[in-house]
């Protein structure tokens, strides 16, 4: 049996009783500095470190780990990380997604499953923009920096290097090439 930390459970009860919705404790860490609003809800496996701030009505969880993030009001957060970013209010992210540090994710975003928004390319930041109710397909890559006009659409499997204008389609795939033989060819080299 898991032995008990007071401190531990006085923070989770003190954040009960402010109005914040735990309806699991299994697993949670949250660091003392963290603030929570009254009315969010943070779901089991959370590590909440450092200076995060949730806003009321978000729900964290569960299996996320935030860390000196700031989630807006209603933003739904599931198994994700996020470390030195802002979400605004009623974004939506996850599951097995992270944001990395820099970040920040205008209100109404949606961002699905196994994506990771980043800041930089290695040795440099630069910015990528997102505009109002653009949407982005399946697998596409952005390569900073571009900007994706409003109401503008990416297809599946997109590699973007350059500026999509407002309310425009981007298609861009390299042709499928077939090399018959060949994978046999490197299967012998393996052996």
């Amino acid at each position: 049996m898991p032995k008990s930390d007071p401190a531990r459970e006085a923070l989770l009860t003190a954040l009960e009783a402010s109005g914040v919705h735990i309806p699991l404790w299994d697993g949670i860490l949250i660091d003392e500095t963290v603030v929570i609003a009254a009315g969010a809800t943070i779901l089991p496996g959370c590590i909440l470190r450092g200076n995060t701030v949730i806003g009321a009505g978000s729900v964290i969880g569960p299996g996320s780990v935030l860390t000196d993030a700031v989630i807006g009001k209603d933003c739904t957060v599931k198994n994700t990380y996020i470390t030195e970013s802002t979400l605004e209010d009623d974004v939506s992210i996850g599951p097995f997604s992270q944001v990395r540090p820099g970040c920040h994710i205008a209100a109404g975003c949606k961002i699905g499953d196994f994506v990771e928004v980043k800041n930089f390319n290695g040795r440099e930041k630069f910015r990528t923009t997102i505009g109002d109710h653009a949407f982005l397909g399946c697998n596409t890559n952005l390569v900073a920096p571009v900007t994706i006009g409003a109401g503008a659409y990416t297809a599946a499997g997109a590699t973007v290097t350059r500026d999509v204008p407002e309310d425009a389609m981007l298609i861009a795939r390299a042709e499928q090439v077939v090399k018959p033989g060949l994978a046999r060819h490197f299967r012998r080299e393996k052996k």
